[in-house]
């Protein structure tokens, strides 16, 4: 990939966020959905974050040793849109609740594009990215953030039944479903995610 396709695919991944963002804050009091999915909506905002530090980097020291991952950036880039579209099926008020709306989308688009998987790789293709030496030291605030948010939403039951189990795997660290994982609840301390002054840097 060159820098100008890396910069296009991390601006549209931050855009299909940022919609997936707005949408989620519709939903987010529709206790009928379940845990996993409203995490995932939740995550939203923090891999917003890295993938913003990732593009600044980028923009200003270009690819350099990141070259050999760069493709990871084309594949978040897909699955925030189908991230996106998910909440978009499931902002509108209907007559149809919305879980019900949401099993129709994974009948249609497969299990393996549950709100979490979706939302597990995007995180792990970030992470394995923001541990880059070149990003380390921009990104490190946000690594425990990320390893303690993969672990918790791994562990979470499938939004989507029919899986025994929700794994998470990819070129980075595994995170499978033993029943157990740390809470990402930011009990105050640290950085906040407040979605309602959050763009991830993309232009109204």
């Amino acid at each position: 990939m060159t820098p100008k396709s890396v910069k296009d695919a991390l601006t549209q991944t931050l855009e299909s966020l940022w919609e997936a963002n707005i949408d989620y804050n519709t939903i987010e009091g529709d206790t009928d959905l379940p845990p996993a999915l409203h995490k995932t909506g939740q995550l939203v905002q923090l891999v917003g974050y890295v993938l913003q530090i990732i593009r600044d980097h980028l923009e200003q020291h270009g690819l350099g040793g990141l070259a050999n991952i760069a493709g990871s950036f084309d594949d978040s880039n897909e699955k925030a849109k189908v991230l996106r579209d998910i909440f978009r099926e499931l902002a509108p008020e209907s007559e149809t609740p919305r879980n019900d709306r949401y099993l129709g989308f994974m009948r249609e688009k497969g299990r393996e594009n549950a709100a979490e998987n979706l939302m597990l790789k995007i995180m792990g293709n970030a992470y394995r990215v923001a541990k880059h030496e070149t990003l380390a030291a921009a990104t490190r605030e946000y690594i425990k953030g990320l390893e303690d948010a993969m672990a918790e939403l791994s562990c979470m039951a499938p939004s989507a039944p029919g899986d025994a189990s929700n794994v998470f795997s990819s070129a980075g660290p595994q995170f499978n479903n033993t029943g157990c994982g740390k809470q990402f609840n930011n009990p105050g301390a640290g950085r906040q995610y407040q979605a309602e002054v959050m763009n991830f840097g993309v232009d109204d």
